[in-house]
């Protein structure tokens, strides 16, 4: 894996949890790093379909 300014990354390990937004739910898995990010989470774009979601970056939100 490489980070934002493209050096290695390593993952220290992996986490499952299920994701309910609204009424819609899905179950997410994510790895673990350590780098600096503006980002709290990286918003990957199949959960995002499988609750409905629609994100916008003109009003920075989902």
């Amino acid at each position: 894996m490489y980070g934002y300014d493209n050096s290695k990354q390593v993952a220290y390990g992996m986490v499952s949890f299920k994701l309910m937004v609204g009424s819609g739910s899905s179950t997410m898995t994510c790895q673990i790093i350590e780098v600096e990010s503006p980002h709290s989470m990286i918003l990957g774009r199949p959960w995002l379909d499988s609750v409905g979601a629609i994100s916008s970056t003109r009003h920075q939100c989902v």
